[in-house]
């Protein structure tokens, strides 16, 4: 008689009860170029594609729900590279859209760096032409909580295609500490819910910096 544990089931890792997925889009000229993208509605680049194509894969044999996407070209061609073969359709939600960076969107970051963390440490100011650090939260956090909320009601995991910056912020709301699991563009982040405690998991492409700010 074996009295030994199963090892293989032991070594095998319980399946997270993911609730909703966020999608980082896929690279852009301006994240080759280390810009700040902001409201500019740039598109994929080639390798852009190529990120989207993965997250394809990565979603094919995956449960889903409910989808939106950010009405940015960039988060959009992610969206359809990923649904489109399945059928699925999404809405788009101009809310999704990411951090306004205003006069600094299309600038090197490295030339503004320290800008950007004043605006950061003073949540309330406006970013000139663009919107506070706190305006910006105010606005994604309906639609977080809202792909969150059908996750769990439907017992169908949504998904949300959109900007580092949004997931900056489901980080803030889950783990109050919007650097805890970010991701490369073309990289996705699962929300889990234990039944009584949120969590975030890094599923493709993390990304592990020590301090970025959100205009990322």
């Amino acid at each position: 008689m074996n009295i030994l544990p199963d090892t293989e089931k032991l070594l095998k890792p319980e399946p997270l009860n993911i609730v909703s997925y966020f999608v980082r889009h896929g690279t852009t000229a301006g994240n080759e170029q280390k810009r700040f993208r902001g409201w500019i509605d740039i598109p994929l680049d080639e390798k852009g594609f190529s990120d989207a194509r993965k997250v394809e894969a990565f979603f094919r044999d995956k449960p889903l729900g409910d989808a939106w996407s950010s009405d940015m070209k960039r988060a959009l061609s992610t969206a359809e590279i990923t649904l489109d073969p399945r059928g699925i359709s999404f809405e788009e939600d101009e809310d999704l859209s990411p951090l306004n960076t205003g006069h600094f969107a299309g600038e090197k970051k490295d030339y503004h760096l320290d800008d950007m963390e004043y605006y950061q440490r003073n949540p309330d100011i406006k970013i000139p032409g663009g919107e506070s650090i706190n305006e910006f939260r105010q606005r994604v956090k309906t639609p977080i909580l809202r792909a969150i909320s059908k996750g769990i009601t439907n017992k169908e995991p949504s998904i949300i295609f959109t900007h580092s910056s949004v997931i900056h912020e489901v980080n803030n709301i889950i783990h109050h500490d919007h650097n805890a699991n970010l991701v490369k563009p073309g990289g996705v982040i699962g929300v889990e819910f234990s039944g009584n405690k949120f969590k975030v998991h890094q599923l493709l492409k993390p990304h592990k910096p020590t301090n970025e700010p959100y205009a990322s």
